[in-house]
């Protein structure tokens, strides 16, 4: 059975009250991350969210339990406005799970994605070095996306590898998370591409995910 990881964004202090609710039908848990929100007044509106500071809720969960925790979540939308913002779901391809019986972690596949799906929309993740995260947005607005959520993060290079690579690590880094229109993802990919913070090697990274679905929070 195929797992599934939930990416959601709402107000900032109640991460905590979506994964309650997650728990409550079957998650067994989640990752609550404070993040910022860069995006147009419009699409900050029509999501509920109307503040920069955002938390990102990430729940990965089996494919069959993913029904009952979206519906738990939507109806805690309802319930608490302070929940409206999003979730949008992607396939995990593979998870490490702590196995307690032999007290050791152990890998699995988790299921063959079906290739010819339809999908809707992709998830475009920029990994790039501190301070570059509102010029790559500027680029992915100007070819189409609404908005993004930037998360702060840190690389882990040695000093080792810069001696070795001849380049410099910067340690603090920062990660867009971008959902768009899966017609405009490859018009977002080639604008970020092209900016000159990743003409340097090691300067960044770019990949995307397809959503297989993308939920409202606390809209009818």
């Amino acid at each position: 059975m195929e797992n599934k990881m939930i990416y959601a964004l709402v107000g900032r202090n109640s991460g905590e009250l979506l994964v309650n609710a997650a728990k409550g039908a079957g998650a067994r848990g989640g990752t609550i991350i404070p993040c910022r929100s860069i995006s147009d007044n419009a699409v900050l509106q029509f999501f509920g969210l109307g503040e920069s500071d955002q938390d990102a809720v990430i729940i990965v969960t089996e494919g069959e339990k993913l029904k009952p925790i979206l519906d738990a979540m939507q109806n805690a939308a309802h319930e608490d406005k302070r929940l409206c913002g999003f979730a949008a779901v992607t396939g995990v391809s593979s998870v490490m799970k702590f196995m307690a019986e032999n007290n050791r972690m152990e890998y699995y596949k988790t299921g063959e994605q079906e290739m010819d799906r339809k999908t809707s929309h992709e998830m475009i993740f920029v990994i790039v070095n501190s301070g570059f995260a509102d010029d790559v947005m500027a680029a992915a607005r100007k070819a189409g996306a609404h908005g993004g959520t930037v998360l702060n993060a840190r690389g882990t290079g040695k000093q080792e590898d810069v001696k070795f690579f001849g380049i410099t690590i910067v340690p603090e880094k920062e990660i867009l998370m971008i959902i768009a229109e899966k017609e405009k993802s490859a018009a977002i990919l080639e604008a970020v591409r092209a900016l000159d913070c990743f003409a340097t090697p090691g300067s960044g990274i770019v990949f995307s995910s397809d959503v297989d679905n993308f939920t409202i929070l606390g809209k009818k």
